[in-house]
């Protein structure tokens, strides 16, 4: 239901998912709407003792983030 609204009104929606030791955020939407997402769901990670790191943070489309997954460290 939240999902729906949420797209009626223009806005993404997102996925956390357990990736190894990190997390990987889908977002169905364009990169200004996934940037304006990151305070929303740093406030979704900070209960749980999480934090977006600016290091590591990086929006990217799907291929890209597979490509990079899937490279040797």
């Amino acid at each position: 239901m939240e999902r729906a609204k949420r797209r009626r009104h223009g806005l993404a929606n997102y996925r956390l998912i357990r990736y190894s030791d990190d997390f990987v955020i889908m977002v169905s939407g364009n990169q200004a709407q996934a940037e304006a997402l990151l305070p929303e769901v740093a406030a979704v990670l900070a209960p749980m003792g999480l934090r977006l790191s600016a290091e590591k943070t990086m929006i990217t489309t799907s291929t890209v983030l597979i490509q990079t997954l899937r490279a040797p460290p």
